[in-house]
């Protein structure tokens, strides 16, 4: 099977996949640094132990490791086809959601049958 994307296509979609990888580390790091605060702030205003599921940061572990999976995959030779059809994800969908293993029918296919 040939490859769909280009070295420099795909040099943009590593680029894009590094950076959207680093702001939800980044977003991490940042909601847990803020969670400290919060919770010694509490501390010393409430009177009852504070909520557990309150304090959890907004991390999307998904979100995380369908980032990670795409970097492994982006320099294979299936990375930018679909897994449904094994058509090629067009150059736009990809810049959009570089994560994405499926092309718009067939993700949408699947939507509508969840």
């Amino acid at each position: 099977m040939d490859n769909c994307l280009t070295e420099p296509q795909r040099g943009v979609l590593d680029r894009l996949l590094r950076a959207q990888l680093l702001m939800l580390e980044q977003s991490f790091f940042t909601g847990r640094e803020g969670l400290a605060r919060r919770a010694h702030a509490r501390a010393g205003l409430v009177q009852h132990p504070p909520d557990p599921a309150e304090d959890e940061p907004g991390y999307d572990a998904r979100t995380h490791d369908a980032l990670t999976d795409a970097l492994r995959r982006l320099h294979g030779p299936d990375f930018g086809r679909c897994r449904g059809c094994e058509a090629e994800i067009p150059f736009e969908r990809l810049v959009a959601k570089p994560q994405t293993t499926r092309c718009c029918c067939c993700e949408t296919a699947i939507e509508h049958s969840a």
